[in-house]
C-alpha cells in the first residue's frame, strides 16, 4: 500500500507539469486516447510508436516554398507529438496505480522456474522498460510514464529547432533566430533530470537525459557561435574582419557554456564513468572556437578531481581507458597553451625487436624540431608526408629534426608500414610506451592529441612556435627560424 501512495504522489510531481501552455495544448489535444483498459491503452501506444506521417517535399528539396512547407509539416508534427506523449504519459501514471498490478517484476519467475530477466532480444522497440514475455508490474509502468513526460520535451526541443531553421530560411538578411525559446526547452529537460534522479529506479533514465542535455546544449552552443561567425564574415562593415571571439555577440555562448560546466563540475564525480568522461572532449573545444580561457580553467580543475578519484577506483581495463581519458582531455587543454612554452619529447623507439629503446633528448638540444602525431589508417596524416619529406631534405642539414609518434593499436602493422615506405627521421610508438616506466605518459596522452593529425613545432629553445603546424604557416615558420640564424645580431 505505501509503494501504491508513494507512486501516486512521484507521478503527480513527474509529470504534473505541463509541455505548452494551456492555448497550445488546446490545438493540439490527442483524441481517443483510452483511458480505463490497460491492455487498451498499450495497443494505443504501440501504434503511436509505429506511426509514420508522411509529409510533403522531399528531404532535399530545394524549392524554398516547398522546403517551408516541409518544415512547418515537421515542425507541427513534433508539437503534436509533445502534446500526445505528454497525455500518454498521464493516462499511463494513473493506469499504473491498478491495484491487481504488482509493485515490481523483481524476483518473478518463468513457468520453469528461471528468474525473468529484461534481455534486450525481449525488449519492445522504442519503449524504455517494456519486455515482451514480462508481466506488466506497477515500476516498470511507472519507468515507462516517465519516460514518455522526457519524450514530451525532446519533441518540444525538436519543435522549437525546426521553428528556428524555418525562422532562418523565410529571413536570410534577418538577425540570427532568438535562441530562447530551445534554451527555455534544454532547460526543463535538465530540471526534469534533476527532479528524478533521486530515484535509484530511474537512474539510467537520468543518465540518458543527461547525456542528451549536455549534447544538445554544447550543440546549440556551437550552431549559434557558427551562425554568428558567418554573419560577420558577410558584414560589409569595413572593421568587420577584426571581430573575433571577443565579440559582443559570443558573450551569451560563453556565458551559457559556464553554466554547462559548472554542472559537468556537479555531475561528473557522482556518475564518473569513461561515458561520462567524453562529454569533456566536446566542453574543451567549445571553450577553444569561443576562447573562454576561465571555463578551461574550470575544466582543467574538474578533470583534476575526476583523476583523483579515478585513481582510487579498482583496478580494470575500465579504470585504465578512464584514466588515459581524462589525462588525454587535460593534455587538449594543456596544448591549446603551449605557445612560448617548453614543448618536451619522449618515447619509445618503434623497432622490430621491441628493445624499448627510448629517445634521447639531448639529441634535440638545439635544434628546430617537428613532432608529427600521426597513424597508418589516418589519411590526411600520411598525405602530409610528401610535403614533411621535401622540409627535411631543405632544412635538416641546418638543425631541422622530425620526431614522428605513431598511434595506431598495433604496433607491428606501423613497423611493416615503415619497411614499405620509409621515413628519414625517428618514429616513436605509443604502444611500445604503454608498459614502460622509463616514460611519464604516452606523449599523445600528455599533449591531447586524441584527433590526429596534430603537429607540433618548437624553437631551437626548446619554446613552442606553433600548435598546428602544417601547410603555408608551417613553411612560413621555418623559413623565418632559418633566415633568423644567417642574419647578424
Amino acid at each position: 500500500m505505501f509503494f501504491k501512495n508513494a507512486l501516486a504522489v512521484l507521478l503527480f510531481l513527474l509529470l504534473g507539469a505541463t509541455v505548452f501552455g494551456n492555448e497550445d495544448a488546446d490545438r493540439w489535444v490527442p483524441e481517443n486516447v483510452p483511458e480505463n483498459s490497460l491492455a487498451e491503452f498499450l495497443d494505443y501506444y504501440q501504434q503511436y510508436l509505429h506511426s509514420q506521417k508522411v509529409l510533403p517535399g522531399r528531404e532535399d528539396e530545394d524549392d524554398p516554398v516547398l522546403k517551408a512547407q516541409r518544415l512547418e509539416a515537421r515542425r507541427d508534427d513534433q508539437r503534436q507529438r509533445a502534446v500526445l506523449c505528454e497525455r500518454l504519459g498521464e493516462v499511463l501514471a494513473d493506469l499504473a496505480r491498478a491495484p491487481e498490478l504488482r509493485p515490481s517484476v523483481d524476483g518473478l519467475v518463468d513457468s520453469d522456474g528461471k528468474e525473468l530477466k529484461k534481455e534486450s532480444k525481449y525488449k519492445i522497440p522504442q519503449t524504455w522498460n517494456l519486455y515482451k514475455n514480462i508481466p506488466l508490474n506497477a515500476a516498470d509502468l511507472w519507468q515507462e510514464a516517465c519516460f514518455l513526460k522526457f519524450r514530451a520535451l525532446m519533441h518540444t526541443l525538436d519543435a522549437e529547432s525546426l521553428d528556428a531553421e524555418l525562422f532562418a530560411l523565410e529571413f536570410p538578411d534577418s538577425p540570427l533566430p532568438d535562441w530562447e525559446p530551445r534554451l527555455r526547452a534544454l532547460g526543463s529537460i535538465n530540471a526534469y533530470a534533476a527532479d528524478i534522479c533521486p530515484y535509484e529506479r530511474l537512474q539510467t533514465l537520468y543518465l540518458a537525459i543527461k547525456r542528451t542535455w549536455f549534447g544538445r546544449l554544447l550543440g546549440l552552443i556551437e550552431q549559434q557561435r557558427k551562425a554568428i561567425t558567418e554573419k560577420q564574415s558577410k558584414s560589409n562593415e569595413p572593421d568587420s574582419s577584426e571581430i573575433g571571439p571577443d565579440a559582443t555577440e559570443f558573450g551569451p555562448l560563453k556565458t551559457e557554456l559556464a553554466k554547462v560546466v559548472l554542472d559537468y563540475q556537479a555531475f561528473l564525480p557522482e556518475q564518473l564513468s569513461v561515458k561520462e568522461a567524453e562529454l569533456g572532449e566536446a566542453m574543451i573545444d567549445s571553450a577553444l572556437r569561443l576562447d573562454a580561457p576561465e571555463t578551461l580553467d574550470r575544466l582543467d580543475l574538474v578533470l583534476q578531481v575526476a583523476l583523483r578519484q579515478a585513481a582510487t577506483f579498482k583496478e580494470s581495463l575500465e579504470k585504465s581507458h578512464l584514466l588515459e581519458l581524462l589525462e588525454t582531455e587535460r593534455g587538449m587543454i594543456r596544448r591549446s597553451r603551449l605557445l612560448g612554452k617548453e614543448m618536451p619529447i619522449w618515447g619509445i623507439l618503434l623497432d622490430r625487436d621491441r628493445s624499448g629503446k627510448a629517445l634521447d633528448p639531448a639529441t634535440l638540444e638545439g635544434k628546430v624540431v617537428l613532432l608529427d602525431f600521426w597513424a597508418t589508417w589516418c589519411g590526411p596524416c600520411v598525405a602530409e608526408f610528401p610535403h614533411l619529406k621535401k622540409l627535411y631534405e631543405k632544412y635538416h642539414e641546418k638543425g631541422f629534426e622530425i620526431i614522428g609518434y605513431n598511434v595506431d593499436s598495433d604496433w607491428e602493422k606501423a613497423y611493416s608500414y615503415l619497411q614499405e615506405r620509409p621515413l628519414p627521421w625517428p618514429v616513436l610508438s605509443k604502444e611500445l610506451s604503454l608498459p614502460m616506466t622509463s616514460v611519464p605518459m604516452p606523449l599523445s596522452t600528455y599533449y591531447g592529441a586524441k584527433r590526429i593529425p596534430v603537429v607540433l613545432l618548437r624553437d631551437r629553445e626548446g619554446k613552442t612556435v606553433l600548435i598546428e603546424a602544417k601547410g603555408q604557416e608551417l613553411d612560413a615558420m621555418l623559413e623565418q627560424l632559418f633566415r633568423r640564424d644567417v642574419e647578424p645580431h
